[in-house]
């Protein structure tokens, strides 16, 4: 666990970045990478994970590899393990946010794993999880606009999880689509905006 506090200063950006591309095989980095998606509803470990896992910068020798160990060690499953309904709102948000950041870089390990037949029916299977996310029946937030009141508004989870839904949507494949729709997915994510 000291591993992951030192992340959370701005200096800790950047050497857990340098450990993580150093010597991904290791079994200590699998643990950290693991308490480090333990921990993602912390804005600035998701930060740390969007720098790992997006790769737009190609400045590591070795970031290809990483990908390549990122995928082969299960990462985007295990975040989209955190889209489910038992974690808090938070964890939901920055979740969406690391894999859309996985899915813009779409040559990665990552992405490829990601929208692999497997990555889909892991999302797939979650889709119920994903309505659940989007439900508002019981949320009494109130946002006062100079319109009126937004009950509840739409906020920055939900939009999370719809700009996730709709990575998924753009990614074409049929096992996924057909579950979102069959799900209700699709029809609440209309719901949100025209209610």
């Amino acid at each position: 666990m000291p591993e992951v506090c030192l992340l959370l200063t701005p200096v800790g950006h950047d050497h857990g970045l340098f450990l993580a591309v150093t010597m991904p095989s290791s079994k200590v980095h699998q643990d950290v990478l693991r308490q480090l998606i333990d921990l993602i509803g912390i804005t600035s470990i998701m930060e740390v994970l969007i720098r790992l896992v997006g790769v737009d910068d190609h400045f590591y020798p070795n970031s290809l590899d990483v990908m390549q160990w990122l995928a082969d060690i299960n990462s985007p499953e295990m975040i989209v393990d955190k889209l489910s309904p038992s974690c808090p709102p938070e964890v939901h948000a920055n979740a969406a946010e690391t894999l859309c950041a996985i899915t813009r870089n779409a040559s990665s390990a990552l992405a490829a794993k990601l929208s692999s037949p497997s990555g889909h029916k892991h999302c797939a299977s979650d889709a119920g999880h994903l309505l659940m996310l989007l439900n508002v029946l019981f949320d009494e937030n109130v946002l006062p606009t100079t319109y009126g009141e937004l009950r509840p508004p739409l906020g920055k989870y939900r939009l999370q999880t719809v700009e996730f839904i709709a990575v998924l949507l753009k990614s074409g494949n049929e096992v996924t689509e057909k579950e979102l729709v069959s799900s209700g997915t699709i029809q609440r994510i209309l719901d949100l905006f025209f209610e």
